[in-house]
C-alpha cells in the first residue's frame, strides 16, 4: 500500500511547478497493528514517486465546472484517461486542479531527481466533502421547491382548480416556472399588460418564454389568461397635456378627458409634455378621477404591470428631466410596478399610499404568496424600503382613497417644489433618488 501526507515534509526533488508542493509517495505495510513505512536495510527512504499537492502559500485557483465534474467523477483517474480527455492540455489542466486543491497528482521522479511523468490523480478529501455538501444543498433545494409547488397548488385548488391541476401535472422546468408564476399572480390578484409584461415581471426578459403557449398547452382556460392580462397587446393610458407622436403624425391630448388608451405597437411612438411633473397611476378609476379633477396634470395610466414598450415611454419623460411620481397600490403588485417605474426612471418617486389615512384590511395570509413576494423584495436595491413597509403593515392598501390627496399636495403652489413634506428621499446603489411618503 502506498501513502502520502499532504501536510507532511516536502520531498527533496527539483522541477516542482509553481503553486504546488511535492510530498513523498511511500510504501507502507501493517506490522503489529501499526502502519509503518517500508525502507531499505539502512533505514533510508528512496523517493521514486511524489505527489503534487497545493502550496498553501500561493492563492488558490478556480476550477471550471466541467473540469470539476470530471475530476470528481472517479475515485482515481489514470493518466492515460486524463490524456484521452484533454490531450496536450492534460498537464496544464492537472496542475490547475492541484492549485485549486481539487486533486493530488502522482508523478515519477526522473533520473535527475526532478518531477517527471504523471501517473494518476486522486480527488482531495476537501473537494469530495464540498461536492457532497453541494449535492445535499441541491437535493434540499429541490425538495423545498417541490414543497412550495405543492403548497401553491393547494392554495389554488379552491378558486382556480384548473391551474392547480395543471401545476401538479407539469413535468418540464419551463411549465412549472410559468404555471407557478401565473398561480402566484392569480392569488395576489395581479393583472399584467400582456405576455411581455408577465415575462418581464417574472423572468427578467420579455422573450424568456411563450407564456400563453405554455399555459394553453397545460390546459389553462382562456378566462384565466384574460384574468392575468395575457390576451391583449401592451397598452398605456395617457391624459392631460401630453403629445403623443408616431411615424404618421402627432396628437395633442390636452383637450381630451383622459386617460385615453393607446396600443404601443406603433411605429416610432413617443410622448412629450411641457409640464414639469408627470403622475404615473396604476388603477383606471384613480386615473380617471385625477384626469377629471386636474386636467392640466400629465397622467400615465399603466393598466397594472407594464412591459418594455411602456417603460421606454416613461424613460423618455425621465430623459427630458420631468419629475415622475408613481402612485401605486401598497401591495405586492404595486411594489412590482414601482420597481418597473424605477428601472425606467431611476429618479422617479414612489408614493406609499399606506402611509395615508385608510381603513385596515384583512392581513396577508401567513407565509402566503404576497408575504413571500414582499419578503423577497424587501432587500431589493430599488424598492426594498417600500416592500418592507408594506410587509410591516401586514395588509394591502389600494390607492383610490389617497390618490386625490397626493395629487393635491403635488399641485399645491405652496408645496416645496422639489421635496414635499410627505416625501422621504432614499438613494439606490447608483446614487439616483426615489421617494416614498412617510407618516409623521
Amino acid at each position: 500500500m502506498r501513502y502520502w501526507d499532504p501536510d507532511g515534509p516536502t520531498a527533496s526533488v527539483g522541477g516542482v511547478p509553481v503553486g504546488c508542493r511535492a510530498v513523498p509517495l511511500v510504501e507502507v505495510v501493517e506490522r503489529a497493528g501499526e502502519i509503518v513505512e517500508v525502507r531499505d536495510r539502512r533505514r533510508r527512504r528512496k523517493t521514486n514517486e511524489v505527489v503534487l499537492v497545493r502550496d498553501l502559500t500561493h492563492p488558490a485557483e478556480a476550477a471550471s465546472d466541467p473540469d470539476l465534474t470530471f475530476a470528481l467523477g472517479a475515485s482515481r483517474r489514470r493518466w492515460r484517461t486524463v490524456v484521452g480527455r484533454y490531450g496536450e492540455r492534460s498537464f496544464e489542466v492537472a496542475l490547475s486542479l492541484v492549485r485549486a486543491d481539487v486533486v493530488h497528482l502522482a508523478c515519477r521522479v526522473d533520473e535527475r531527481g526532478s518531477v517527471g511523468e504523471p501517473q494518476w490523480w486522486q480527488p482531495t478529501p476537501g473537494a469530495i466533502a464540498a461536492q457532497q455538501a453541494a449535492r445535499a444543498c441541491v437535493s434540499e433545494s429541490a425538495s423545498r421547491r417541490d414543497d412550495e409547488r405543492a403548497s401553491l397548488a393547494a392554495e389554488l385548488a379552491r378558486e382556480f382548480p384548473d391551474v392547480s391541476a395543471a401545476l401538479r401535472a407539469a413535468t418540464t422546468p419551463t411549465a412549472i416556472a410559468v404555471l407557478s408564476a401565473a398561480g402566484a399572480d392569480l392569488l395576489a390578484g395581479i393583472e399584467h399588460a400582456g405576455p411581455r409584461a408577465f415575462t418581464q415581471a417574472h423572468f427578467d426578459g420579455t422573450k424568456a418564454h411563450d407564456v400563453r403557449a405554455v399555459l394553453t398547452a397545460a390546459g389553462v382556460p382562456a378566462g384565466i389568461l384574460e384574468r392575468l392580462g395575457l390576451r391583449r397587446g401592451d397598452r398605456i393610458g395617457l391624459g392631460g397635456p401630453i403629445v403623443i407622436s408616431t411615424a404618421n403624425g402627432a396628437i395633442d391630448l390636452t383637450p381630451v378627458r383622459g386617460p385615453v388608451t393607446f396600443r404601443l405597437d406603433q411605429p416610432a411612438i413617443a410622448i412629450s409634455t411641457t409640464e414639469p411633473t408627470v403622475v404615473v397611476i396604476e388603477n383606471l378609476q384613480a386615473a380617471e378621477v385625477v384626469c377629471a379633477r386636474y386636467p392640466d396634470l400629465p397622467v400615465v395610466y399603466t393598466a397594472g404591470q407594464f412591459g418594455d414598450d411602456a417603460a421606454l415611454l416613461l424613460e423618455q419623460l425621465g430623459t427630458i428631466g420631468k419629475r415622475i411620481v408613481a402612485v401605486v397600490d401598497a401591495d405586492l403588485g404595486g411594489v412590482r410596478i414601482g420597481r418597473r417605474v424605477l428601472e425606467a426612471v431611476p429618479s422617479a418617486e414612489i408614493v406609499d399610499v399606506g402611509a395615508w389615512p385608510h381603513p385596515a384590511r384583512a392581513e396577508f395570509p401567513q407565509d402566503g404568496i404576497a408575504e413571500k413576494g414582499l419578503r423577497a423584495l424587501s432587500t431589493d436595491p430599488l424598492v426594498g424600503s417600500f416592500a418592507a413597509a408594506v410587509l410591516a403593515r401586514g395588509y394591502p392598501v389600494e390607492q383610490e382613497l389617497a390618490t386625490l390627496a397626493i395629487v393635491r399636495d403635488l399641485t399645491t403652489p405652496s408645496a416645496p417644489p422639489e421635496r414635499p413634506d410627505w416625501l422621504r428621499s432614499q438613494h439606490n446603489r447608483s446614487g439616483s433618488s426615489r421617494v416614498t411618503r412617510e407618516r409623521l
